[in-house]
């Protein structure tokens, strides 16, 4: 099965099968390998999508005011087709809606960033990143709405997540040096506010912490686990008792 991959492609494990959006090819842990491979013969067609998305990321961003379109970083990612008709959906929605201002704060929205998801439950909302998280089910009108209501905050979201990163950044190479660690990696799921939770954390620790995890790959994590290659996984809010 695994000759079906293509070259250079990674393979992540999720709650759909096939091409997601940033190329990876995707297993649900759910299915069995006759679904696995029944996915893995149809990541030929996926591709091509992968090949139509920017074009359609392009035509968006025109018809938002030249608003930046980004791709969410955080699971679950949607499939390559899926995503290319999630865009088209929406495209075509804002095609038609012409006598529908456009927010007018300013000249251009080129400064703000938008990430379009397909979840059919989901509300328009602003991430941690600063990120305005558009369903592509969503009405024209509720669109334009939420941006003109919530662009400020959408920037200063922007500028502390930046912030944020730089200063997490500063202190996993403060504790990987302090601690001699082998390497220090942060789960997806964790946010760079909880990087730097831990990461303080960890260097206000005793001496013998500092020896336990000596030469350690160590990972920070909604949890707390071992490997069994030896890299061990530790809570972002963990709570020094020793």
């Amino acid at each position: 099965m695994i000759d079906l991959v293509p070259v250079g492609k990674k393979i992540i494990f999720g709650t759909a099968s096939g091409v997601s959006f940033n190329g990876d090819i995707a297993l649900c842990s759910d299915e069995v390998s006759v679904q696995w491979e029944k996915a893995l013969d149809s990541i030929e067609n996926s591709i091509k999508y992968l090949k139509l998305i920017p074009e359609k990321e392009r035509q968006l961003s025109s018809l938002l005011g030249d608003i930046q379109v980004v791709r969410r970083k955080t699971p679950p990612f949607p499939m390559a087709p899926a995503y290319y008709y999630s865009l088209a959906n929406l495209i075509g929605k804002l095609g038609m809606s012409r006598t529908v201002s456009r927010p007018t704060l300013l000249p251009s929205l080129e400064h703000l960033q938008v990430a379009i998801t397909g979840s059919m439950g989901d509300e328009i909302t602003l991430t941690p990143e600063g990120h305005i998280s558009v369903p592509s089910h969503s009405p024209v009108w509720v669109i334009y709405n939420f941006i003109k209501e919530n662009e400020q905050s959408a920037v200063d979201l922007q500028q502390k997540y930046r912030k944020n990163k730089l200063e997490a950044e500063q202190l996993m190479e403060s504790v990987k040096e302090d601690y001699k660690l082998k390497s220090l990696g942060v789960d997806m799921s964790v946010s760079y506010d909880q990087v730097i939770t831990c990461c303080k954390n960890l260097l206000v620790c005793n001496d013998s912490i500092r020896y336990m995890l000596e030469g350690v790959n160590l990972v920070i994590a909604p949890y707390f686990a071992i490997m069994s290659d030896g890299d061990m996984y530790i809570m972002w809010d963990w709570v020094n008792d020793l």
